[in-house]
């Protein structure tokens, strides 16, 4: 119970301070070019592609969602797991994400036209006992996520939205 309270506490102290300083990053504040030429296949250069040939390959026929020439492929890896990569349309190349697995980061929102990506996660003791949700933004920088804002949310919002991809 103690843990509890001093989490409480923390939050609200981290809370109050955090509104203040950060910014959240809107979808327009990093626009990104919708690329328009030809599909490259996917680039199958690690074992672990090469075992999800057909899912990287039947996703990369999809319409850019992410970054102006990516596509967000998904999988399931067990009970609440999700695997999570993009395939450049524009290079073929696969970029693996940190994102998924079990109790990882879900991804939530993207946009075509934007490189930002928005991820939800809920939170554990080291005993698995919840301690809260937190919203996750990042930018698209050279082929790398960039963690630029997060702020707690709300468990109803964390479950209306921790599976929409």
């Amino acid at each position: 119970m103690n843990r509890f309270i001093i989490f409480l506490f923390l939050t609200f102290i981290i809370n109050t301070s955090f509104a203040q300083i950060v910014e959240i990053p809107k979808f327009s504040d990093y626009p990104a070019r919708i690329y328009t030429g030809p599909t490259s296949a996917p680039k199958l250069t690690t074992p672990y592609h090469k075992n999800y040939k057909t899912r990287l390959t039947n996703s990369s026929k999809e319409d850019i969602n992410f970054a102006g020439e990516y596509v967000l492929s998904v999988w399931g890896c067990g009970t609440s797991c999700r695997v999570y990569t993009f395939i450049n349309k524009r290079t073929g190349a696969i970029l693996d994400t940190p994102f998924g697995g079990e109790g990882g980061e879900n991804i939530v929102s993207i946009r075509a036209n934007s490189k930002v990506i928005i991820t939800t996660e809920e939170l554990y003791t080291n005993d698995y006992d919840p301690l809260g949700y937190m919203a996750y933004y990042y930018v698209l920088e050279s082929g790398r996520f960039k963690k630029v804002a997060q702020l707690p949310i709300s468990e109803d919002l964390y479950q209306e939205t921790r599976y929409n991809y």
